[in-house]
């Protein structure tokens, strides 16, 4: 095996690994009902993209959801409960991406006002802190969904409607993305693969990209880049130095950071 046909050998794995990361969520379920099977649909159809889920069952989404529904529905065994954690040190690493599918009334005006008591709690601060992307639905905490009033729940204050609004617009001033459970892959990608507008070319070619994470972009990755014929799609958290953006200027590789 030639020097060259090697190089390629790793750069194609390593592409392969970074992009499976890349599509790699935590799915944390609290207690709310409305809008839940609209999430599994959603997550289904994420999971026939490729994404892959590490789910968490709070405490009161187990009273809320048959026990054994989400591993059959989802065809996962990834799936944990709340009461049976000893930490959550797992649900901090390896994952570009946090859902919650079905976020609860109480659960968002805890986060709103910052309050870490819970899984949920302490998952979404340790989250927002990093800068990892945030998707929730929000059908069960927004009382201005249209749906409450197919139950009967429509009848709050307008006092009572405006504290809501305003614990919602919070979470969307922490950087979480409020949205309707039909609407999760939508927002995943969207959040995910969001990154700065470059130029249009004449002729654009469709080319590969390199998710690139680490605290640092060196003019080796750059070059590993070019070898792979891809672009580089950087994190907000990492450092592009200057001898990284000439070499990418000089080989013809488009460096992407993430807003």
């Amino acid at each position: 095996m030639d020097l060259e046909k090697a190089i390629q050998d790793i750069v194609k794995e390593v592409i392969r690994r970074l992009n499976q990361r890349l599509k790699t969520a935590i799915v944390v379920f609290t207690g709310g009902a409305l809008g839940f099977e609209d999430a599994l649909e959603q997550l289904k159809t994420m999971k026939k993209e490729g994404w892959s889920f590490k789910i968490l069952l709070t405490r009161s989404a187990e009273h809320v959801f048959l026990p054994g529904t989400i591993e059959k529905d989802l065809g996962t065994n990834e799936v944990f409960y709340e009461k049976e954690l000893e930490g959550l040190g797992e649900f901090y690493k390896d994952t570009s991406l946090l859902i919650i599918p079905t976020l609860t009334l109480n659960s968002a005006t805890k986060i709103s006002l910052g309050i870490v008591d819970s899984a949920v709690t302490n998952l979404v601060s340790h989250y927002i802190t990093t800068g990892t992307p945030i998707v929730a639905a929000d059908d069960a905490c927004d009382l201005k969904n249209p749906i409450r009033e197919k139950y009967r729940m429509h009848h709050s204050p307008k006092a009572y409607l405006d504290m809501n609004s305003h614990h919602l617009e919070q979470l969307r001033a922490y950087g979480i993305s409020l949205v309707r459970a039909k609407d999760i892959a939508e927002a995943s990608r969207k959040v995910t693969f969001q990154f700065s507008e470059t130029e249009e070319e004449e002729n654009p070619v469709e080319k590969s990209s390199i998710y690139y994470t680490d605290r640092v972009l060196s003019r080796l990755a750059v070059f590993e880049a070019k070898q792979a014929s891809c672009d580089l799609v950087v994190s907000k958290q990492t450092i592009i130095t200057a001898l990284a953006r000439e070499a990418a200027s000089e080989w013809g590789v488009s460096i992407h950071q993430e807003r």
